[in-house]
Order: C-alpha cells, then sequence, then structure tokens
C-alpha cells in the first residue's frame, strides 16, 4: 500500500489514465485469518456493507482487528458473483478514522475496544464521543458499455432506474445504478448519439451502495449475495473541452476493446 505521503498524490487517484478511486470509513467485519480480506460496515444495513480484498502482495497490518474503525483510499475493482457484476475495494492506504468519521453502530463486536483498566478521558471523566457518521466518496471515469432500464420481476421496465456497465478496464467493467426522475430522459440523450452512446465517456462523483440479491445455486439452492454498485442520480457526460479532471490520456486498452466490438457489430450485419 501507499504511505500517507503517497497517498496525498493526486496521480494515485488515477488507474490506467481514468479517475478511480474511493474514501470509506466503518467498521471491519469478517476479517479473514490471513488478513488478506475483510468487509467494511457502515450502518445495520446491508446497503453499507462492502468487501475489501488486499492486493496479492499487501495485507491488513496488524494495528487493525475485527471490529476496529478504520478509514481506507481505495480502488473500485469488477466482482463477479455467480454471474453477476459486483464491485470490490482494492485499498491503496489504509490508517485508523476518527471518531467523528466512523458511524454510530451500537451492536459493533471488537477485539480492540477501550481498556477500562488503563487511563481513558472518556471513562475517566465520564465523557460522551462526540457523534460520527461514515464517508463513503467515489470519484471515477470510464466508457459507458452497457446502459438499460432495470426491470421488475415481471420485467415491466422502471422508468426510474438504469442499469450501466462503465468499463474502466480490459477486464473490468463496474455496475452502476442510476435513479430518479431525470433517468429516463438521461437514457434517451444518450442513446441519441453515435453507437448508442457505446463508449460515451462519463464520470460520477458519488457514493458505493451494496444490495442483496437472491441467486439460484445449482448446488445449494438459492443463496443471498451482497452486490455493491455505484449509486448515483445523475449521469455526468463529459465536455470536450474539460475532460483533463478525469480523464489523463487515452487508456492502454481502450482501442482494442473499441478494435472487437467493431469487429462484432461487422459479423452481425453481415
Amino acid at each position: 500500500m501507499l504511505n500517507k505521503l503517497e497517498a496525498g498524490n493526486k496521480i494515485y487517484r488515477y488507474c490506467n489514465n481514468l479517475i478511480n478511486v474511493g474514501w470509506f470509513t466503518g467498521y471491519i467485519i469478517n476479517l479473514s485469518p490471513d488478513r488478506k480480506s475483510f468487509y467494511i460496515r457502515q450502518s445495520r444495513y446491508a446497503s453499507h456493507l462492502f468487501l475489501v480484498e488486499m492486493a496479492h502482495n499487501d495485507f491488513l497490518p496488524s494495528i487493525f482487528k475485527e471490529g476496529s474503525g478504520i478509514k481506507i483510499m481505495a480502488r473500485l475493482i469488477q466482482h463477479d458473483i455467480n454471474g453477476m457484476k459486483s464491485i470490490k475495494l482494492l485499498p491503496l492506504y489504509a490508517e485508523r478514522a476518527a471518531k467523528s468519521q466512523l458511524p454510530d453502530i451500537d451492536d459493533v463486536n471488537t477485539e480492540d475496544s477501550p481498556k477500562v483498566k488503563t487511563f481513558n478521558p472518556y471513562f475517566s471523566y465520564n465523557l460522551t464521543p462526540v457523534p460520527g457518521s461514515a464517508i463513503n466518496t467515489v470519484l471515477v471515469a470510464g466508457f459507458i458499455d452497457t446502459l438499460i432500464h432495470d426491470t421488475h420481476e415481471n420485467g415491466e421496465v422502471k422508468g426510474d432506474c438504469l442499469l450501466m456497465g462503465l468499463r474502466t478496464g480490459l477486464n473490468d467493467v463496474l455496475p452502476v445504478r442510476i435513479y430518479g426522475n431525470r433517468a429516463a430522459s438521461e437514457f434517451n440523450t444518450i442513446k441519441r448519439t453515435k453507437d448508442k452512446g457505446k463508449f460515451q465517456p462519463v464520470a460520477f462523483d458519488t457514493q458505493l451502495r451494496s444490495k442483496i440479491i437472491k441467486i439460484d445455486d445449482p448446488e445449494q439452492g438459492e443463496l443471498n449475495h451482497i452486490i455493491s454498485y455505484v449509486h448515483s442520480s445523475v449521469i455526468t457526460t463529459m465536455d470536450p473541452n474539460d475532460c483533463e479532471e478525469h480523464f489523463l490520456g487515452t487508456p492502454d486498452w481502450f482501442l482494442q476493446v473499441q478494435k472487437e466490438w467493431l469487429a462484432q457489430q461487422t459479423e452481425i450485419q453481415k
């Protein structure tokens, strides 16, 4: 992982010339024995529960334990769950979170809670900690890979919810959900562009969310899975004269993906 000085350098917010970074605080749960993965929990609800996986040569430092408060700067990576796209977080930097950056959750079990035997100003002087709230900030840019309306179980279209596949790498397509009354008009606007919006550059300054999805497993039956996605109420299409904040240059994978797609379209039209 990066050190604190490196984490402050904006160049590390980019991956393959695209901005891709998030800041999150919460409590560590389900820390793996090898300290390579855990979940960040920001509330009592599954909508604020996010999978974190360390890089292959990294592990979570020993100062963090089950139930510890943590603050991470992380990359958003595609994570496949039984054929469905989700998002996992790849930490670039981790540090202890301030109390004001942590949500108030009264049922978090911790292995490193304050010890009454040692001096603690909250216990010694009967002080009340300041109320906290979790940090959940995402900055991510990419190219539209797919854009469709969400549907109800009966197939009826949801006019206020779009499902986007956001291409951020050769093998990375992040799930994005766009909610709100503007969803239908934004869908129509994008579909009127070249190739119905395929490869349209877009960016999001928003949050990460999760939801429980029921998936049928041939061996174990119906299982609940936590699917994470970029949650937004707007699609920010890029001004051709002002892309530098989100795009530093051409991603090294883009021309390959575009060439493969054009070849597929040629075959379809034969």
